[in-house]
């Protein structure tokens, strides 16, 4: 079983935002998300990955709690396997490059647009006057945690989304995975790798 097979499988027992770098023209399966690929070949690195999660974490709280009913209930689980069904693709891989972006769920385009869009505010705000990732090594997780802006735009966010996830079972996981990493520009890898440093105290 591939990696991509393994996260997907996952992805049906606990909840999972995936995100897939895939370079134009390609046709691998699953279908590649080009509005993140292309949000952060076009913004400033270190701005970028920081109000990426602080969209994520704003955007996905709203789509998960909408996939809970007005009065019922469901656990971590049955959540988690909503979301992917809702997340995976509609069509089995196709040769035809058209057929094969059009098997992407709607939602998905969908949700991944507004994070986009969202992002995009959280860059508008001017953060990077605050917030400049290339300046922390080795105290980038004491230094950005001490950060009120970042605190309040990234890590809150985020934070009340794996709270949200973990309030159905205390070893629910939030998971988030980006697959094709291979195809993500190497200033932004660094900048995912040295945020993910912060988030070590969350269930993530």
């Amino acid at each position: 079983m591939g990696k991509s097979r393994v996260v997907d499988e996952l992805g049906k027992k606990e909840l999972q935002f995936t995100f897939v770098f895939r370079k134009d023209g390609d046709s691998g399966y699953p279908p590649g998300d080009f509005e993140i690929g292309d949000y952060f070949n076009i913004n400033n690195a270190s701005l970028a990955v920081a109000a990426f999660f602080g969209a994520l974490g704003t955007i996905g709280l709203d789509a998960v709690k909408a996939m809970i009913p007005a009065g019922k209930s469901c656990t971590a689980n049955e959540l988690a396997f909503q979301f992917h069904q809702e997340m995976g693709p509609r069509n089995e891989p196709s040769d035809d490059l058209n057929n094969h972006l059009d098997s992407r769920s709607p939602y998905r385009k969908q949700l991944y647009e507004k994070l986009v869009a969202k992002a995009i505010e959280i860059c508008n705000l001017k953060m990077s006057g605050q917030v400049h990732l290339q300046r922390y090594k080795s105290t980038l997780r004491g230094s950005l945690e001490k950060n009120h802006t970042y605190r309040k735009l990234i890590v809150s966010p985020l934070k009340d989304l794996a709270k949200f996830v973990r309030s159905f079972s205390d070893n629910a996981l939030l998971i988030i995975a980006f697959d094709e990493a291979s195809n993500i520009p190497k200033k932004v890898l660094e900048c995912l790798k040295r945020h993910i440093e912060t988030f070590q105290r969350l269930p993530i």
